[in-house]
């Protein structure tokens, strides 16, 4: 290291380009960045809502569906059903338009002769009779109740789908087009994937536009403080600039699916980095101002340096591969950026770091030796014995009464997988998808796969008289609202080709009839059918819809279904859950198990690492209690604030774990360094207190400058992500300030 460091120091022009070259494709990849709105990696984070869109997915193909409320006192009136007829029309007629579905512009089958035929839904005399006749069906109809319309008839649903993604317009062009249906008794919201994703990715973009200069600005002040000095300032802002370009590279070469998952990691780098380059920094200035010679004073920094900046940066990459222990494909990418940014950013503090304080410092005058508003202790500390770090009492009791205050309430701290929870509270997709499960009986769904034992079995009368008793068990669940098989479907044509008789509702007795009316469905093609059981016909799905529930409750409806259906099965028909779909359900437990694992793998790799630095377990006990209680007190108080587990907040115990055991290792190191010259533990301990206090409360402050301002971000995961990290951070340091120096005494002296 001496050897390149020299290189540096005497060519640091070559050294840069050198650099420059070596950096050129991550240069390159960082101007491909981009935030996407990651909708397949949200919905990693509730598998319920991934379980539906999968289901929905299959159905829609490529195309893109827009959906559309329209919201009046009576949906089925003239003057509403004009509106919707106008609005359908008006959607028909724009580029790109596959398909437009609603009241107005839907067909049903009727029986003719003894063929079946489509009409419009919506007779084309709307007599009172006629609309009377509508609302029964639509309102009353168990496959038609709660699809197209509001069980209170306020709210009717219209489908339009697009070719493609690429033609479906713009959110403001279709407000615009609505605002001219829009009046005191007709209102309208739009959803569709498209829109979700534009609106993740624009919130974003807004999010970081509005916290990167209130970060900027707190970290800028903060430095400014401390160091008093432009060249050091500048300093800093050129290598954090560096790392931020070449992480942004890094993270274009192994993109994150999400926007909402890159602007919680971008400034968790930023601050791990800014933190080495502030011990950097701070160690330079010292050593300038004893010897006045910039190049010595590079050398000696980084000789103090570089092996309690090489562990610091191992633990930190630690925590992130902890991530590797949770499931979810971001998580991964996110431990593995993290990671690799981290090791990215020792490399450039040991080479980019010593260039530009050359270049920035060879003609410099020594430094002020003014005293900076943190560091502010003298060398005569150094023979007042443990006097010198006695914490205050008054600091104590209150950093104690804190850290009791959030174990206390850590048993208030919930998962929320609730995939419209990760959007902000004023998003329009977030109120529309309340909305759904609010006004339309729910929006999630259950699979049961009910095995007939044999290809082409589902069409069989005694098995979908068996699959009708399954339903009629799980139409009896209370948080059930609708049942979709392929049985109610067959139950549907039969009533239909019965000119809708009272009581014709149920299926055919004759098996001609049932082998006609499947052919039918079939030869349809329609994407429900096709989706109601496997392409071999032997295995029926059945359909569960419910509302917005807890995991537990999900569970529970599972388990009484299934159990039933098991029950009532006839010999050679098995019923199974849907593959995955327990998994789906367990959810939040996977969660909490998820990060109970991370947090223990990457304590166990911390601790090895620290083993391994100080050969000394009592020391790595005595760290990782000053992390651990911290860190767990954060999580009860930010439950307190109304924080909640998802697959972002989770990962702050894992990572805070890594980057807050960094300034531990630099003050144990820097003791024992200290020690070994012949100092009494505690003249030891006084003096690296005096050299390490300052940098370490700085970068806390850094650390806090970074993540209250993000603690503001629209996004409520990474809301709370920030706040646990700021907690942590703030305990952490205060733990390792107020029981580390008795630490260090008490053992030597042991």
């Amino acid at each position: 290291m001496n050897r390149v460091i020299d290189i540096i120091i005497l060519r640091p022009g070559r050294a840069f380009a050198i650099l420059l070259l070596i950096c050129a494709p991550l240069l390159w990849a960082a101007t491909r960045l981009s935030l996407r709105s990651g909708a397949e990696s949200l919905l990693e984070g509730d598998p319920r809502s991934r379980f539906t869109y999968q289901l929905v997915g299959q159905s829609l193909s490529d195309t893109a569906v827009l959906v559309v409320v329209q919201t009046s006192p009576d949906t089925f009136t003239r003057e509403s059903l004009g509106k919707l007829r106008d609005v359908s029309d008006a959607f028909s007629a724009l580029p790109g338009v596959r398909d437009v579905k609603s009241f107005t512009h839907s067909s049903i089958p009727v029986r003719n002769g003894l063929s079946m035929e489509m009409q419009p839904y919506l007779p084309a005399e709307w007599t009172d009779e006629n609309l009377a006749k509508v609302r029964a069906l639509s309102l009353d109809h168990p496959l038609v109740r709660n699809l197209l319309v509001s069980p209170d008839a306020r709210h009717t649903v219209l489908l339009v789908t697009f070719h493609d993604a690429a033609a479906h317009p713009l959110r403001a062009d279709i407000e615009v087009m609505l605002k001219r249906f829009t009046d005191a008794q007709h209102t309208y919201q739009i959803v569709s994937r498209p829109l979700v994703e534009a609106e993740v990715s624009e919130r974003a973009v807004s999010d970081l536009r509005i916290l990167i200069p209130a970060v900027s600005l707190c970290v800028l002040l903060s430095l400014a403080l401390y160091f008093r000095s432009v060249r050091l300032i500048v300093f800093l802002i050129v290598n954090l600039a560096a790392h931020s370009l070449l992480s942004a590279g890094v993270c274009a070469l192994i993109p994150l699916d999400s926007g909402v998952y890159l602007v919680a990691l971008l400034p968790l780098l930023a601050a791990f980095q800014l933190m080495l380059l502030i011990l950097l920094a701070s160690d330079f200035r010292d050593r300038f101002r004893e010897c006045g010679d910039a190049a010595a004073a590079i050398r000696v920094s980084v000789t103090a340096l570089f092996r309690s900046s090489h562990y610091a940066a191992l633990t930190t990459a630690a925590g992130f591969l902890g991530l590797l222990a949770m499931p979810g494909a971001s998580n991964h990418s996110f431990g593995l950026l993290g990671a690799i940014c981290t090791m990215l950013g020792f490399v450039l503090l040991f080479t980019l770091g010593p260039i530009t304080l050359i270049v920035l410092h060879r003609k410099a005058e020594v430094l002020s030796a003014q005293s900076s508003v943190l560091s502010g202790a003298s060398s005569e500390h150094l023979a007042l014995g443990t006097a010198h770090f006695s914490p205050s009492r008054i600091a104590t009791i209150l950093t104690a009464i804190v850290l009791l205050l959030g174990l206390v309430a850590l048993p208030k701290l919930r998962p929320n997988l609730n995939l419209v929870d990760f959007l902000p509270a004023d998003s329009p997709t977030r109120s529309i998808a309340h909305f759904f499960d609010r006004e339309f009986a729910g929006m999630y769904f259950l699979r049961l796969d009910l095995d007939s034992g044999r290809v082409n079995g589902v069409p069989e009368g005694s098995f979908l008289r068996y699959v009708q008793q399954v339903e009629a068990v799980a139409n009896a669940q209370p948080a059930v609202t609708a049942v979709y098989s392929h049985a109610s479907v067959i139950a549907m044509i039969n009533q239909v080709w019965s000119g809708w008789a009272p009581g014709s509702f149920s299926l055919p007795e004759s098996a001609l009839q049932l082998a006609l009316f499947h052919t039918t469905l079939v030869t349809a093609g329609l994407p429900m059918t096709q989706s109601l059981a496997d392409p071999e016909w032997r295995t029926a799905r059945l359909y569960i819809r419910t509302r917005i529930l807890p995991s537990a409750d999900y569970i529970a409806l599972h388990d009484t279904i299934l159990a039933e259906a098991r029950r009532l099965a006839p010999p050679g028909i098995t019923a199974q859950p849907a593959p995955g779909l327990r998994d789906f359900l367990e959810a939040d437990r996977a969660l909490v198990r998820g990060q109970i694992i991370s947090a223990i793998v990457s304590l166990i790799a911390i601790g090895l690492c620290l083993v391994f630095l100080w050969r000394s377990v009592k020391l790595t006990l005595a760290t990782l209690f000053c992390i651990c209680l911290p860190m767990a007190s954060a999580l009860g108080l930010a439950a307190i604030f109304g924080v909640t587990l998802n697959s972002i907040t989770v990962m702050a115990a894992t990572i805070v774990l890594g980057v807050a055991v960094d300034a531990a290792v630099h003050i144990i190191t820097r003791w024992q360094e200290l020690s070994a010259t012949g100092l009494t533990p505690a003249q030891a301990v006084a003096a690296t207190l005096h050299e390490k206090r300052g940098p370490t409360l700085l970068t806390t402050l850094v650390l806090l400058a970074v993540f209250i301002p993000l603690s503001f971000s629209a996004f409520p995961p990474v809301s709370g992500f920030a706040i646990v990290s700021a907690l942590s951070f703030a305990g952490s340091q205060a733990c390792i300030l107020l029981v580390l120096p008795w630490v260090l005494v008490w053992k030597r002296r042991g």
